[in-house]
């Protein structure tokens, strides 16, 4: 009788892994702020881009 022995983990193949919402801006990829301009009533608005994601809003 011959024995099988169970396949190395380190062998098989891995399985792809879907690329989850990044938990530092919870999949938006980045945020708006708002910022004085200097003058009265001038208000800008830019976009921000997650350092954690890079403004994709995927990790992994």
């Amino acid at each position: 009788m011959t024995a099988t022995l169970a396949p190395d983990p380190v062998s098989r193949p891995s399985t792809p892994t879907a690329a989850q919402d990044c938990g530092m801006c919870n999949g938006q990829g980045g945020s708006w702020v708002t910022n004085d301009g200097g003058n009265p009533g001038k208000i800008f608005r830019e976009w921000v881009p997650c350092v954690g994601c890079k403004g994709t809003g995927k990790v992994g």
